[in-house]
């Protein structure tokens, strides 16, 4: 059972080749299901989704049609250009697939083969979104091989040994609410919360800031996602958050710690996402809309801790108990 991705994905790689899977083809057809008496026709769900999913959810278009339109729009317009663009949140670069993946209204197979066709030659077995699709299948493989992740404990519990969460309701809160007064870490956040997704990178961003400058239990981080993704998944969740934390299966090591002002100056240059989710940072000059504080005369909150100090802290804390 592999526990470093790279020499899963090669082996994942290998016997796709090997077996060249094919989709199913059309089921057959299924008789008209005999009528039945005394249903409701307002079975309580949207009251219940009014309550549990408060945003749009014209963000996410269901049945078979679209999202085959989805699948095909991504890989006729965008996979190409998909390496360069992924990591740009203000860019639509990236697929927008996962919820229809988490449920099973598509494939991994079904994306292979839109890929391949698309493609129409080797080098799709290359593709960087072939890996983030071989990424999801590595998760799922730990599952299977250590189940004791399912019970939410970490891969590598001899590191999580070395880490004294800290209990700090206030700060948590104010990260859940998209009010820590990091820019990038606030406008992923009102992201979340508004459409029920969250870019790629930014997730590993705000994952980071939790874990390493809150230094908040990652299992806190990983129950909200799952509260409020739409695409929740949870291996997939789980892994993410474990490689965030440095507690998992190939995870990023724990001196890795995510500048949240450098990760917005590279990824959003000109503060497009910011202004789309923090609409008070508009009369700030560009420059200072990714540093922390940025928008305070405005209304936007103080930051919560000092990078530089919380950076230090979350080090110290590992090397003392290595």
């Amino acid at each position: 059972m592999f526990k470093v991705f790279t020499p899963f994905s090669r082996a994942w790689r290998q016997k796709y080749l090997q077996q060249l899977p094919e989709p199913l083809g059309m089921p057959a057809a299924q008789p008209e299901p005999a009528p039945a008496d005394n249903i409701p026709d307002d079975l309580g769900y949207q009251a219940l989704a009014s309550r549990l999913m408060p945003y749009d959810m014209q963000h996410w278009p269901v049945g078979e049609v679209a999202v085959h339109e989805r699948l095909n729009d991504f890989i006729h317009t965008a996979v190409a250009d998909y390496a360069g663009q992924r990591d740009f949140p203000a860019i639509d670069g990236t697929s927008r697939l996962s919820p229809y993946l988490s449920i099973g209204a598509l494939s991994p197979l079904q994306c292979l083969q839109c890929l391949k066709v698309e493609t129409g030659s080797d080098a799709w077995l290359e593709s960087i979104w072939l890996n983030e699709l071989i990424w999801r299948e590595f998760y799922r493989h730990l599952l299977v091989a250590w189940p004791d992740m399912s019970r939410m404990e970490p891969f590598r519990p001899e590191v999580e040994q070395r880490i004294s969460w800290q209990h700090q309701p206030a700060l948590f809160d104010a990260w859940c609410r998209g009010e820590t007064g990091y820019p990038i870490v606030d406008a992923a956040m009102k992201q979340l919360l508004t459409t029920g997704w969250m870019h790629n990178r930014l997730r590993m961003v705000v994952a980071s800031f939790l874990t390493k400058l809150l230094r908040v239990d990652w299992r806190l981080g990983a129950d909200f996602f799952m509260a409020h993704l739409i695409d929740a998944d949870f291996a997939s969740n789980l892994g993410g958050w474990q490689w965030a934390a440095s507690v998992g299966a190939d995870a990023a090591p724990y001196f890795r710690i995510f500048n949240p002002q450098l990760q917005s100056e590279k990824f959003d240059p000109d503060g497009a996402f910011l202004l789309h989710w923090l609409p008070e940072l508009a009369d700030v000059p560009r420059r200072q809309r990714h540093l922390p504080g940025a928008g305070q005369e405005r209304g936007r909150p103080a930051p919560i801790i000092d990078y530089k100090s919380a950076r230090q802290a979350a080090l110290d804390d590992y090397q003392q108990r290595s």
